[in-house]
């Protein structure tokens, strides 16, 4: 495979944070869109609302283990104690289905919302690992030719990973239940951060310090951006095999 061009230094601070925002906003719609529509094309396929479920399920089944070890394991690290640990799809009212949950004990709201952090952190890193080992895509590269870009998927696994980084990546983003502490906590890291930039502590930071924590959100916002393309890929193959069934059965799904 040929070489990999990196991606040039980020000089400003505020260029990695604004593309770690940029992409986990299009890594969240994307994951609604791909949720509906998968659900969707199973539910043309067979009718059956149970099927939807169940096949949605098995589809995402790795990401949504990661997603569940990762709060199980997050929560033994920190102390809390754990309960009631589920791995199969269950409804929740007429709209919502649960595909998996753990019960987490009494924590105070910075171990909460670390352990319901805890699978997208875990999820970046496994899709990082998927790209660099199963695809050779080297982190924070990009290709410098369409067929070095092709040369990501001519391997005899490369679908596997490709399938592995969706389905993990569509499972790793917190749940409602996960973001329930962060209100609080958002709060009062808001208010350290504006107490750090009056005094100017910021600014006594080493240098080496600061490269490693921006260097920490460039690699995260890049997993974003990686999941995003997967996620783009997968989208357009589920538009198309959408379209040409709905043709085929003579009906369609309403969203």
């Amino acid at each position: 495979m040929t070489s990999t061009s990196q991606v040039p230094p980020i000089y400003s601070p505020w260029m990695p944070l604004a593309w770690l925002v940029s992409s986990l906003i299009a890594l969240v719609i994307l994951e609604r869109w791909i949720n509906r529509h998968l659900q969707g094309f199973i539910l043309l396929l067979t009718g059956n609302p149970e099927v939807v479920m169940y096949g949605n399920f098995l589809f995402l089944l790795p990401g949504i283990v990661l997603h569940e070890v990762s709060h199980w394991t997050s929560a033994q690290l920190l102390g809390v104690r754990t309960r009631g640990v589920s791995l199969l799809p269950k409804k929740k009212g007429a709209r919502q289905i649960h595909y998996g949950s753990i019960q987490i004990g009494p924590a105070d709201p910075v171990r909460h919302s670390l352990i319901g952090l805890a699978p997208l952190v875990t999820g970046s890193m496994a899709v990082l690992l998927c790209a660099r080992f199963g695809l050779r895509i080297a982190p924070l590269s990009s290709p410098s030719s369409l067929d070095e870009l092709l040369a990501y998927f001519r391997g005899p696994d490369a679908f596997l990973w490709l399938y592995l980084i969706f389905a993990i990546s569509n499972a790793m983003l917190p749940s409602k239940s996960d973001r329930q502490t962060w209100g609080p906590v958002l709060l009062y890291c808001g208010a350290i951060a504006i107490l750090l930039l009056v005094t100017g502590v910021p600014s006594q930071i080493s240098q080496g310090v600061a490269r490693g924590i921006l260097s920490g959100v460039s690699y995260l916002a890049y997993a974003f951006t990686l999941t995003v393309a997967v996620d783009l890929l997968f989208a357009l193959v589920l538009l198309i095999l959408e379209s040409v069934i709905s043709h085929l059965l003579g009906r369609r799904v309403q969203y």
